[in-house]
Parts: structure tokens; sequence; C-alpha cells
């Protein structure tokens, strides 16, 4: 009580002080500033004194306590403000007398400067580029100054005024020094004096107007520091936005945190060696700070009772306290740079602001990693989630079966119970948590997702149990488990935004509401455990989850939460399409009433559903089509509400069939036909006038065309990387004149330049064939155009393939690890797709068009380029030098040389066969041309080989009888004697 007896009489005394300042104001706006901080001064001392009697007839009344700490401070709050405007705007005023002088002097000494410029042009160059930089700077000092002058009471005519003068400093210095460089070359000693005399006032009023701008500096920064300081004290939870997301936060604290960190290390450094340079760099700490503390007050505002929030505020506080410290301490020094002490307070106080910074990092740390711990645990229940859809993809395939043949399912069901038994408990904690501590609520978290963990296991295993021939069995009991894991990561968040929240507060019943969705999945569990195994109830039991999941569904698609996902109206259109089938299933099931159809039906629908409506919602938001986002929305609230009726229909016709029942399913079916048209209708209005199904074979057909060709182009740019062996000089080189591997690059550039031009030229004759009306400019697959384009493709795709093999054939051989027959084999394959291109286009083009002119064009140098790289490459085929004579058995040779031949005879025709083979069958892929590659550059290879082994042979026959008169037969000799010999 005694300190607010002193604080308001302090305040009393500020009121009376405030009164006597401005007791002769002239200005209305400044008087009636000041009155109105003089009224709210008033008013928050009556208040003080009100809630201080209330709290002294009764201590123990803790809501009297509250009032009085909220009047203490707002007094305080109201008085520093008071004291901050007064410092302010009398800071404000000495700047603007200060900047006034400054134009004045500056002035008179550009007039002065200009008379010496005249006289002496050349010496004074630098001086006349100096005066045009000042003269526009002081025109806009002086207009800032008027300005600030004119309107004492605006908001921006102070922080104006101090940008005009610091853009003045620089260029006025630089021109007091050139009119005094100028001073030698002067004769005239009046102008010379005068000249003087205008540098000196101007330098004298440029100094004083660099000092109030530092004064001024400092005393804004002081004041937001001071001010951020107190915000941060006075803290209030209800400011925490919690759409900000805390990880982003954190790196927004943790770089404001490392610039303060920064810049006081840098004025610890200055302080040692460079005093004189430290300037406005302590204030420069204040817009750092002032968003750190914005940072700070968002992501602790709500966990200001948790330790590790403390610390933080604490710690932040302390660091405000630094940077206070050390700009009053450069204040100090700037008044009186002689002191040693001012300098050495200086260098302590920015030691100060770095071990704090320090400080504020490790405890940041620390409060984001309990602050992130509910999010972790969201995370993980997600995760879980993930995994049991991975293991229903893996029954749905029907590979789900128990390790042990003997396990069944009753070894699994009461232990599932138990768990989630265990597992309610958890979730009645948690509701516990968000109106007690963080730390039980943290504890109750951490929990629920040991117990998720366990319980999903259990699930798997005991899926696993029902064996693959129960499959559907199996997908619904971990549906079941899955919808568990996900709500419960739903209510984690929400539990952690009503966290100290009045129980009417809407994060509070959102809360409610998730939590009630997690029991209720719990409770499917706990009927889907005790009827998996009965036949004639498990369908039921099916439907009933499915309906419950698709109703929460339904609540998530409907809510303010921005969608999680992207998502495009193409997707949008694909997941649509599965609403069909997923409908048509239903209609099947009901008529048959088999149990194992209802749980398929079951299970898909709810798929299909939630795949719709994550779609919808985030292909909706993403559109800049207001009216078709709302309407798009609309239409997956209908498609889903009306499968989740056709299901309930479908389990009542289960219960009890009836012909009226079946229609009802009809109807239903019908009312859902229509949705999804209209829903396929806004998914083209979403996207906007450039819609186009990305399953139009003819969209397909084109966009391959064009991937072709670029895949043409960069073997083309490979194929320019390439080198022979030999250097090549940087003179033109004519076609007589290149090495072979010159000409190998060459041929193979051409070609690929002319299969791109050729796939572009097909493109271009497909969108004149659109154009035409040959081609239907939307087909569907199956129909002759769709057939078409899909030839099309296959076609292009073909021809990219045998470029491709055709540019690895040509390095391969440059580089000296490959053979001609291999490129001979790619350029021939080359040769043979383009044939085919050209075959698909002419079956529904015109012959005399500008496109087809342009596919014969580009087939006809391909067909030439080929035909110019063969024979290039055929001709290069030399015999390989002999090997070296040695001296064996001469029939020992010949046997062996023989049996060569007749085995490479045997190895061609087998070739031979498997080439014919390959030629004959349709080549629909890559491997399908490589195979053929490779078949015609193996006969290839073999032919010589066989060659040269003939060769070989008769070279042998010929040396045996070589020199044996027996067997020399003369030229005129008669064939009969030639042959008896024989």
């Amino acid at each position: 009580m005694a300190q607010v007896k002193n604080l308001a009489k302090s305040s009393a005394e500020l009121i009376q002080t405030l009164k006597t300042i401005f007791a002769n104001e002239s200005d209305p706006s400044v008087k009636e500033q000041v009155w109105s901080s003089i009224e709210q001064l008033t008013n928050a001392v009556v208040d003080l004194s009100k809630a201080a009697k209330e709290f002294a007839s009764n201590p123990n009344n803790e809501e009297a306590k509250e009032v009085l700490a909220f009047a203490i401070e707002q007094t305080r709050l109201v008085s520093e403000q008071s004291i901050n405007g007064i410092v302010r705007k009398k800071m404000a005023e000495q700047l603007g007398l200060s900047a006034k002088k400054a134009v004045i002097a500056t002035t008179d000494c550009i007039n002065e400067s200009k008379k010496a410029i005249d006289q002496f042009p050349e010496e004074s160059r630098e001086l006349k580029k100096s005066i045009k930089h000042v003269s526009d700077a002081v025109s806009k000092l002086d207009k800032s100054a008027d300005y600030f002058f004119q309107n004492p009471s605006s908001e921006a005519g102070y922080p104006r005024l101090i940008e005009s003068s610091e853009n003045f400093l620089v260029p006025s210095n630089r021109m007091v020094e050139h009119a005094t460089s100028l001073l030698g070359h002067l004769t005239s000693s009046h102008l010379s004096q005068r000249i003087l005399d205008t540098s000196e006032e101007m330098e004298s009023a440029v100094k004083d107007l660099s000092i109030q701008i530092k004064n001024s500096e400092s005393v804004n920064a002081l004041n937001t520091v001071q001010s951020a300081t107190n915000d941060l004290i006075s803290i209030n939870p209800s400011l925490n936005n919690q759409d900000e997301d805390f990880s982003t936060l954190k790196v927004h604290m943790i770089n404001s945190s490392k610039e303060i960190y920064k810049i006081s290390q840098e004025i610890l450094s200055k302080s040692r060696t460079e005093p004189e340079k430290i300037g406005s760099l302590p204030s420069k700490l204040a817009p750092h700070y002032e968003s750190l503390v914005e940072d700070v007050k968002l992501a602790l505002g709500n966990d200001l009772d948790d330790d590790t929030s403390k610390d933080a505020t604490l710690w932040v506080q302390n660091l405000g306290q630094s940077i206070m410290k050390l700009i009053e301490s450069e204040r100090d020094y700037q008044k009186d740079p002689d002191s040693g002490s001012n300098i050495i307070d200086v260098g302590k106080n920015a030691q100060d602001v770095s071990d704090s910074c320090v400080k504020v990092l490790t405890a940041l740390n620390a409060a984001a990693k309990r602050a992130q711990v509910l999010d972790n645990v969201s995370k993980e229940l997600s995760g879980l989630a993930s995994d049991l859809e991975t293991t229903i993809m893996f029954a749905s395939a029907g590979t789900m079966n128990p390790e042990n043949e003997e396990e069944r399912f009753a070894d699994h069901r009461e232990q599932i119970l138990k768990t989630s038994q265990d597992l309610v408990k958890d979730i009645k904690e948690i509701l516990t948590g968000t109106t007690s501590s963080k730390e039980q609520l943290v504890k109750a978290a951490e929990n629920s997702v040991t117990t998720t963990s366990q319980l999903c296991e259990e699930v798997k295993s005991g899926a696993a149990s029902l064996s693959s021939e129960n499959q559907q069995a199996q997908v619904m009991l971990l549906n079941t488990m899955k919808d568990v894991a996900a709500s419960l990561g739903d209510l984690i968040i929400n539990s952690k935004k009503a966290h100290g929240k009045d129980v009417d507060h809407p994060a509070m019943l959102d809360m409610k509401t998730k939590a009630k969705n997690v029991v209720t999945n719990v409770t499917h569990i706990l009927k889907t455990v005790k009827t998996v195994e009965d036949e004639n109830s498990r369908g039921t039991r099916a439907i009933e989850s499915a309906i419950e999941a698709i109703g929460q569904e339904i609540e998530s698609f409907n809510s303010s939460d921005k969608p999680k996902s992207s998502a495009t109206p193409e997707d949008l259109m694909r997941a649509n399409r599965a609403m069909t089938q997923a409908t048509s299933k239903a209609v099947s099931a009901s008529n048959s009433g088999n149990q194992d159809d209802i749980i398929e039906v079951a299970n898909l629908g709810r798929k299909v559903i939630s795949e719709l409506l994550t779609t919808c919602k985030a292909a909706a938001f993403a559109s800049e089509n207001v009216e078709a986002k709302d309407e798009a929305l609309q239409s997956g609230y209908e498609l889903a509400s009306q499968y989740q009726n056709l299901l309930n229909q479908v389990m009542v016709g289960v219960k009890n069939p009836s012909k009226e029942s079946k229609a009802e399913v009809m109807n239903i079916s019908r009312n859902i036909a229509q949705t999804v048209t209209k829903m396929a209708k806004l998914s083209e209005k979403l996207k906007g006038g450039d819609w186009v199904d990305p399953d139009d074979p003819m969209l397909i057909a084109e966009n391959e065309l064009l991937n072709a060709a670029l895949s043409i182009e960069k073997a083309a740019k490979r194929l320019a990387t390439l080198r022979p062996k030999k250097e090549v000089s940087g003179q033109a080189v004519s076609d007589e004149d290149m090495t072979f591997d010159d000409l190998i690059i060459e041929s193979a550039k051409s070609i690929a330049n002319a299969s791109s031009s050729l796939i572009k030229a097909a493109s271009e004759a497909q969108k004149e064939l659109v154009a035409q009306g040959k081609v239907e400019k939307k087909t569907l697959k199956g129909s002759a155009d769709g057939q078409w384009s899909e030839g099309l493709v296959s076609a292009a795709k073909m021809v990219a393939a045998a470029t491709h093999s055709l540019v690895e054939a040509a390095n391969s051989l440059v580089q000296g690890e490959g053979e001609e027959e291999h490129l001979i084999a790619a350029a021939k394959q080359v040769s043979k797709s383009t044939a085919q291109l050209f075959l698909a286009f002419k079956v529904k083009a015109d012959i005399n068009s500008a496109a087809m002119e342009g596919l014969k064009t580009a087939s006809n140098a391909i067909k030439k380029a080929t035909d110019e790289l063969v024979k290039s490459a055929q001709e290069s085929i030399q015999e390989e030098p002999a090997a070296p004579v040695v001296k064996v058995d001469i029939f020992k040779e010949r046997i062996d040389a023989e049996a060569r031949v007749l085995k490479l005879e045997k190895e061609l025709k087998e070739a031979k066969k498997v080439e014919k083979q390959l030629c004959l069958a349709p080549q629909r892929s890559v491997g399908d041309i490589k195979r053929a590659r490779d078949a015609e550059a193996k006969v290839l290879k073999l032919g010589k080989q066989l060659e040269e082994a003939q060769n070989y042979v008769q070279q042998l026959n010929k040396k045996q009888y070589e020199g044996n008169e027996l067997y020399s037969v003369a030229e005129d000799d008669n064939n009969s004697l030639s042959v008896e010999r024989s």
C-alpha cells in the first residue's frame, strides 16, 4: 500500500508538471494531445485509489487483488507514455531547429562556392558535383522540417525529419571538404574568406544536426525497447494467434536474437579498437528486440504458467534491460568521448547484451521443445494412421496372414478390449488436462500415444489372425483402428488450443466434439471385435462404422480449418469418378444382401468419401473463382451426405428387406449420379477456361509428342558435347577431309535434329487434324480417335528411344568402346521408327497439307542422314590385322579353322532366326527396340566374322600347296586337268 501511495503521489506531480510545461502552448493540436494525456493519467490515478481502498478493506479477496494489480500497471503505463511524449516532443523540436540552421548555413555556402566555380571551372569540378548532390538533399531536408513544424502532432513528421537529416549528412560533409580544398586556388581574399566562413558555419551546423540525429535515434530506441519490455511484462494470453505456426515463430525469434547478438559483438569489437565508429549501432538493436518480443508474446502467450515459458520470458526481459543500458552508456560516451570509463561501460554493456542473447536462445529452445510436445504427439498419431493405411493396402491385396497358422482371433480379443478401455481412461485424462496444468495435459497426451501404439499392434495382429480368407473383415477392423488414431490426433491439437480457455470458449467446445468422436471410434472397435467373426452381423457393423466415419469426415470438411494438402481440379475429377463405382457397388450389395459385399461397400465407401472431401476442399481453396469454390464445397458436402444416406438405406434393407427399401436405394443412387455430373462441371469451372481432361487421349498424345521432341533435343545436345579422339582444329573442314569420328558425330547430330523436327511437325499435324474436324478435340479411350492417338504416342516414343540408342552407339564408337555394327543397327532402327510414325499420320492427314509437308521433309532428312551414316560405318569395317604367324601343324590349324567356320555358320543361322522373329513382333517399348537393334548388330558381326574365317581357311589351303610343282597349273591348262588334280 505504501508503494501505491508513492505511485499515486508521483503521478499527481507528473500531472502538475505537464500542465506547467504546456501552459503556454499555442498549437491547438498539441494542446489537445497534452490535455488528453493529462486526463488519461488523472483517470488512472483515480482508478488506482479506488482499487487500493477496495483491496485495503478486503486484502484476502483475489478479485480485489487482481483489480489493484491492473490499476497499478495501467497507471505506470500512462505515466510512462506521458513522459515519453514530453521527451519525444522536445527532441523532435531540437532536431527541427538544427535542421533549419543546417539548411541556412548550407545555402550560404552553396552561393559562395558557385562564385568560385565561375572563376576556376577546371579546379572546381568535384565541388560542382557535390553542390548538385547537396542541393537535392538540402531541399528535401527543408521540406521535412517545414512539414514537421506545420504538423507537430503528425505521426509521420518526426520519422520523416530523421530520415531526410540522415540522407543530408554524407553529401554535406563531402561538399565542405571540396569547398575547403579550393581555397588554395582563390586569388580574391574577400571570396576566400567568405567561402571559409560559410564552410565553417555549415560544418558546425551539420555537426550539430548529426548530434541531434543520434540523440533522437537513441531516445526513440530507448522508448521502443522500454515499451516492448512493458508489453512483455503485461502480456495477455488472449493475444496469442492460434493460426500462427509455432515453428515459424521459433525461426523468427532465433533470427532476431542472432541479429541482436551480431550487432552487440560489433559494438564490443569497435569499443576496443574504433570507439568513434560505434555511432548509431546501439539504436539498431531496438527494432530487432521489438520483433523478438512480438514473436515471444505470440508463441508463449498461452503457456505463461509453464516453467520453460517463464524462463524464456524472464531472459527476454533481461535482454531488454541490457539493451537500454547499452544505449544509455553510448549516449554518455557521445557527450564525453574523452572519459575512459564511458567507453568501458559501453563494452561491458555490449558484452551483457551478448550474454543475454545466449541465455535467450537457450531458453527459447527449451520452451519450443516444451510447447511443441503436443504437436509431436499429434504427428506421431498421424504416423500410426498412415501405417494402418499401408496395412489396409496389404490386407486389400489378400497378402495379410498370421505368422502362426494355428493363431486365432480369440487369442487377441481380450487384449484389444482391455487396451481400448485403457485408451478411454487416457482420453478422460486429456479432457481433465485442458482445464488444469499444461504438465498434466502433456503427460495425458503422451500416455494416450503409448496406449494407441499398443492397441494398433494388437489390432494388426488380430486382423492378421483372421487370414486373407476374411479379407474384407480384416480391412473393416483396421479401418476402425485408423479412425481412432486419426481422431485422437485431432483431439490432441484441439486440446492444445483449448487449454486454459473458459468452458464456453469455442475452442473448448470444439475439443469436446473431438473427444466425443474418439470415444465413438473406440466404441466401434469394441463392437467390431465382438462381431468380426460373426458372418451374419459383421456386414451391418461395417456399415455402421462407415456411416460414423463419413459423418466425422463431413464435420471436418465443414470446419473452418484450412486444407492440409493441395489438389487440382484434375484430382477432383478423378476422385469424383470413383463415386460412380462406389455407388454402383452399394446398389449391387443392397440387391444381393451378401455380408461380404456389404463389408466391401462399407470399406470402399468410406475411402472414396474421405478422398473426395479432402480433394474437394483443397481444390476449392486453391481456386481464384469464389463462386465456383462455394459451389464445389456445397456439392462435396451434398455428395458425402447422399452417400451416407445411401449406406443408411442399404443397412435398413439388409435388416428388413423390402421393395420400398430397394426402390429408395435406387432413388438415392440417381441423386448421387446427378450430383456427380454437377461436380464434374464444377471441376472445369474451378480451373477456368483453360481446363482440360487429363485423361483425354488427344491431350496425352500432344504432351507425349512434345516430351519426345524434348528428349531428342537433349540427346542432340549430348552429341554436341562429344569430341573425337583426335583434336579438331577451329577451321571449317569439308566432308572429304573429315575423319571417321567426325563423320559419325555430324551424321548422328543431323539425325537427332531431324528427329526432333519430325516430332514437332507431328504435334502440329495433330493440331491441324483437330482443327479440320478429322479428329475429335475430346476423345474417349477405346474410340477410333483415341486408339489413333495412342498409336501416335507409341510411334513417337519409338522414334525417341531409337534416337537415344543411336546417340549411345555413336558415343561408344567415338570413345573406342563400341563397334560399327551397333551403330548401323541403331541408325536403321531410327529410319524404321520414323517410317512408322509417318505412316501413322498418313491414316488421317491430308497429304497436301502444310503439316504433312513438314513431316515429309523431316522424314526424308532422317532417311538421308541414316543412309549416309550406315554407308560410312560399313566402309569403315575393315579386315582385322592378321595374327602373328606361328609355325604349327598345318593340318591341325586347318581343322580348327574349318571348325570355327562351321560354328559361326550355325550361330549366324540362329541369330538371323532371332532377328526375323523380333522384326515380325510389334515393338511397343524401348526394350523391344533395343533387342531388335542388338539382334541386327549381332547378325552383322557374325557375318563379318564368318567371312573372315572363310578367307582364313582359303589362305591356309593356298599356303599348304604353295611351291609344290605337282599342283602348279599353267595358265593355258584346260579345266579337266585342274579338276583331276583337285
